[in-house]
């Protein structure tokens, strides 16, 4: 398994954890890359921070986390990072070269960074929006 210490941006607080990804939930995205969900929650932490999650399903239908986030704000740059700097140096290339697709919610911050991404780290993904979020 890759190393997971990620460091932090300067000018930026206590930004990741020094493990953001559990190593039985690395491996199971080795194992099922194809789909992945991208979700940004506010409000659900005592600091008020976002907190980003980015999720799988095995072959059985259950929720695996890829990894997880407290970010400093939902700017694009924030996503920039996380879609072109730490997935790239937490996970190989051959892993999210699998990516088929990536299902987000609308927030234009978010999805604009992860179509960035499909340019670099992630050619073989299509965005899909999340069918609740359209509906609202």
């Amino acid at each position: 398994m890759r190393n997971t210490r990620i460091r932090y941006f300067k000018n930026s607080k206590k930004f990741f954890s020094r493990r953001p990804v559990i190593p039985m939930e690395q491996k199971l995205f080795h194992h099922f890359p194809e789909v992945i969900c991208v979700d940004t929650v506010n409000q659900t932490n005592k600091d008020k921070r976002p907190l980003l999650t980015i999720s799988g399903r095995d072959t059985h239908g259950k929720m695996f986390i890829i990894l997880r986030a407290f970010l400093p704000n939902e700017r694009a740059w924030v996503f920039r990072w996380i879609f072109s700097l730490v997935l790239p140096t937490l996970f190989p290339s051959y892993v999210l070269s699998q990516v088929k697709a990536i299902i987000t919610d609308g927030c234009s911050q978010e999805f604009t960074q992860i179509d960035y991404a499909r340019n670099t780290t992630l050619k073989n993904a299509l965005r899909i929006r999340c069918g609740f979020h359209l509906v609202r």
